[in-house]
């Protein structure tokens, strides 16, 4: 949506011709904001090593087989924005990963629900 914006707003200056040197700025801010979300580090399940990675940390790599279950919680009640889905994998010593977080519950519970099959672990949800 970012990038959306920033080429958006660039273009406008370019194909119109003008002088707006504001609005080229402002374009490439929100190209820049839209590359930065892009190169922030995602949760990642490596299917073929058998690892999964969590999201924005530095990390060797969690065992899949030390899943034992995927995880889909309300946090935040419906707030000012809406109410927040976090999807987590726990593993054997508890520790909740998140793997991802979203507003729309039809979305995340779909994906929750194909990657406990997927992992072969079971599928819970808390707070909904």
């Amino acid at each position: 949506m970012f990038l959306l914006i920033g080429v958006t707003l660039i273009g406008v200056v370019v194909v119109g011709r003008g002088n707006d040197i504001f609005a080229v700025f402002i374009g490439a801010i929100f190209m820049l904001a839209s590359l930065a979300g892009l190169l922030r580090p995602k949760a990642c399940f490596d299917l073929h090593e058998g690892l999964f990675y969590p999201k924005g940390e530095q990390h060797s790599g969690i065992p899949l087989s030390s899943l034992t279950k995927v995880q889909l919680e309300l946090e935040g009640g419906s707030g000012e924005h809406g109410p927040h889905y976090y999807l987590r994998v726990i593993d054997a010593e508890g520790k909740r990963c998140d793997v991802l977080n979203d507003g729309i519950l039809k979305g995340i519970r779909e994906d929750g629900q194909r990657l406990a099959e997927m992992l072969g672990v079971p599928y819970e949800e808390i707070d909904l």
